[in-house]
């Protein structure tokens, strides 16, 4: 079956991922769908300011955490799989019923449900992960770090990355 985004918000956020990562993604989001979870992206790649700015969130001006509530991220900019179109937040619509999506956050919904269905489809879910969980967060397994994402950046952008992943995924498929 071909996955149809939900709407073209969803489409542009896809069309602007690593395209293996991107086909997993649909997978995940077509199978939650299925599984009768309202589920959605939320956001896919990420620019360098708005890492920023979302770091910055309850931190002062020098980065210490303040106010540990209002804490979203702890990827610095540069430093989040989103900035390389290799992550996404998925959420949930809190109000079905209703023609727009009402997103939701809350702790009541079914992440652990929809992070196995992500695990199944080949990502890594950050709601497992053991310091700071990010339930709506999944990623591509790349087996590479984010220092080496930077090193590719820096030598050709965003392409320098790409090719980077593609020879990692590679080498496994043949190892």
């Amino acid at each position: 079956m071909v996955f149809k985004p939900a709407d073209q918000r969803e489409a542009n956020i896809l069309a602007q991922l690593y395209p293996p990562f991107k086909a997993q993604l649909e997978d995940t989001l077509q199978k939650c769908r299925e599984a009768g979870l309202a589920v959605y992206i939320f956001e896919g790649m990420r620019t360098v300011e708005r890492q920023r700015e979302l770091y910055a969130k309850g931190r002062d001006t020098s980065g210490r955490v303040v106010d540990k509530r209002l804490v979203v991220t702890n990827a610095k900019p540069g430093s989040s799989f989103h900035n390389y179109g290799l992550g996404a937040d998925l959420v949930f619509d809190g109000i079905p019923s209703t023609l727009k999506v009402d997103w939701s956050w809350s702790d009541k919904m079914p992440w652990d449900k929809m992070g196995q269905i992500a695990q199944g489809c080949g990502l890594e879910w950050a709601g497992k992960w053991r310091s700071f969980p990010e339930k709506p967060h999944v990623q591509l397994r790349t087996g590479l770090t984010v220092a080496q994402f930077q090193e590719a950046y820096k030598r050709g952008g965003l392409g320098e990355v790409w090719k980077l992943i593609d020879a990692e995924l590679l080498s496994k498929n043949i190892g």
